[in-house]
């Protein structure tokens, strides 16, 4: 029925519930924080349908989402349709570990070995004595999680932070390096553009607070519908949001080699197959995941003979 989801990248919908924060992150691309509502949207509806569709699992994320008070509620509901599920946390605030599902997932951000780097750049004082007081309690009660971490201006080595997470628990192949990306108090003053935005984004769903439907949640600029003006599968495959889409992933194709790894961060330490998700290893790399030749990690894209 509907032709274009094959070519969705992961069949995973982007579920952002709340941009209320504790955190109020320096590089945050939505800009979240204290004062910040939550959604209302009608998340069981929204998620009912994407089960209808076919996707396979939500991403619940924020703002921080372990704050919004019916998360627990939508956690529980989602597993009852047999949906894969994340929560994606900066793991400040008290999580009732006992009360989710050990198949639900869990990431999480980090940005320092040093407490008061960490905390400077979330601007949360004890936010990083928490987050990783989490990260053990986490894995030490048996859930999967990834830490992303993002590459700040300062003399802090990557490996650094790398073995002390490995130290903590956090398995190699778990942990992601980014660069800041161009959005909201990120930006730096600028207008947001899509060659800030990775190459997944022509293939993948997300449903903003206020109920946008876009791409990606840090293609937030660019909306082909709301899902308090019509259905997800309405908006998700309209004229409009196909088109959107397919030019997202034309443009993608289109950068050469040296763009690619300006634009989308793509370089050695990113394809490595302890570290990217195209381990064949990991359970989630199938020909419909990120191991596609099109997308995910390219050996084309990334080898080291290109400049």
């Amino acid at each position: 029925m509907f032709r274009d989801f094959k070519n969705f990248q992961n069949k995973v919908l982007h579920l952002e519930i709340t941009k209320k924060c504790p955190l109020s992150c320096s590089h945050c691309y939505n800009e979240s924080g204290f004062s910040m509502p939550h959604s209302v949207v009608n998340w069981r509806s929204i998620i009912q349908e994407a089960a209808q569709i076919g996707f396979r699992g939500v991403q619940f994320i924020g703002g921080e989402p372990f704050v919004y008070p019916q998360l627990y509620n939508l956690v529980d509901y989602a597993r009852s349709l047999s949906l894969e599920i994340e929560i994606y946390s900066n793991l400040a605030v008290p999580v009732r570990f006992d009360s989710l599902d050990k198949k639900v997932k869990l990431a999480t951000s980090f940005y320092s070995c040093e407490a008061s780097i960490h905390d400077a750049i979330t601007g949360g004082v004890g936010s990083w004595e928490r987050t990783v007081a989490q990260i053990r309690k986490a894995l030490e009660v048996g859930f999967a999680l990834r830490v992303g971490m993002v590459k700040f201006p300062n003399d802090e080595k990557e490996s650094d932070i790398i073995s002390f997470l490995e130290n903590l628990g956090v398995s190699r192949r778990n942990l992601k390096i980014d660069r800041i990306r161009q959005f909201g108090r990120g930006a730096d003053n600028t207008q947001p553009t899509v060659n800030e935005l990775c190459h997944h984004c022509g293939k993948t769903a997300a449903i903003l607070f206020d109920g946008t439907i876009t791409s990606c949640p840090m293609a937030r600029f660019i909306s082909y519908g709301n899902v308090n003006d019509s259905s997800l599968v309405e908006a998700i495959f309209s004229e409009q949001a196909v088109a959107i889409r397919k030019e997202l992933a034309n443009r993608f194709k289109r950068y050469d080699a040296s763009t690619w790894e300006i634009l989308a961060g793509c370089n050695p330490d990113h394809c490595d197959p302890d570290l990217d998700d195209c381990d064949p290893d990991l359970n989630d790399c199938d020909p419909n995941h990120t191991c596609t030749p099109d997308f995910g990690c390219n050996p084309t894209l990334c080898s080291p003979d290109l400049n």
